[in-house]
C-alpha cells in the first residue's frame, strides 16, 4: 500500500503522509523512506507479533525479529468477534498466561 501513500505524497506535499500496510521488514521500511514515498511507516501487525520489532530493526537488540504470517489475521478475526487479540507467532505458553491473565480461558 505504500504506493497509495507516494500518490497523495506526490499531490499533497505538506501534510506528513504515513505508509502501513504489510511492511513486514526494517529494509522495506527504510526503501520507503528513503525514495520519499512516506515520511512515517505505520506499524500493526508486524508491532504485535514482535513489540521488540524497533530496536531489533535498529540493531539496539540482536534477537531475530519475530515475523507476522502474511496469511494470518488471527488477532483480526479475534477482535472482530469482540474477544482480545493475540498472535499465532507467540509461544503458546505466552498465548495461555496472556489469556489467563485477562481472565479468558
Amino acid at each position: 500500500m505504500a504506493h497509495f501513500a507516494g500518490e497523495i505524497k506526490k499531490n499533497i506535499s505538506d501534510v506528513p503522509v504515513i505508509a502501513a500496510g504489510r511492511i513486514q521488514t526494517p529494509e522495506t521500511a527504510a526503501e520507503i523512506i528513503e525514495q520519499g514515498t512516506a515520511d512515517f511507516i505505520g506499524l500493526a501487525r508486524v508491532l504485535f507479533a514482535d513489540p521488540l520489532w524497533p530496536q531489533k530493526a535498529t540493531g539496539h537488540l540482536k534477537e531475530p525479529i519475530i515475523s507476522c504470517e502474511t496469511t494470518c489475521s488471527l488477532c483480526l478475526n479475534r477482535v472482530m468477534k469482540g474477544r482480545p487479540a493475540y498472535c499465532s507467532q507467540w509461544s503458546k505458553k505466552y498465548r495461555k498466561d496472556f489469556l489467563k491473565g485477562i481472565g479468558e480461558k
